[in-house]
């Protein structure tokens, strides 16, 4: 279930304009890569999940830190395409 926080949190993240959002999203990016660098995430994940074979390919965080380095670079272009996509 999710918590009322992060509710609040993601309503509060749909009122940011295009370019807060991609701020905030390249500081959870790396935010993300330090706790990947700072210990073996993957064995983390696995030991809490009890999961010692999940398959990855079906696990979109695990999809995110395997994708492009420069998503944070990118992440305006990303964003506008998929708006496009979706928008029609």
């Amino acid at each position: 279930m999710v918590s009322s926080k992060l509710l609040e949190l993601e309503n509060a993240i749909n009122n940011l304009s295009m370019e807060e959002k991609i701020w905030l999203l390249e500081k959870i990016v790396v935010q993300m890569r330090k706790l990947t660098e700072a210990s073996n995430f993957q064995q983390q994940l696995n030991l809490e999940s009890g999961n010692l074979n999940a398959n990855s390919e079906d696990d979109p965080l695990i999809g995110l830190f395997a994708g492009s380095p420069d998503l944070a670079t990118n992440s305006e272009e990303i964003l506008q395409a998929e708006i496009t996509d979706k928008l029609g």
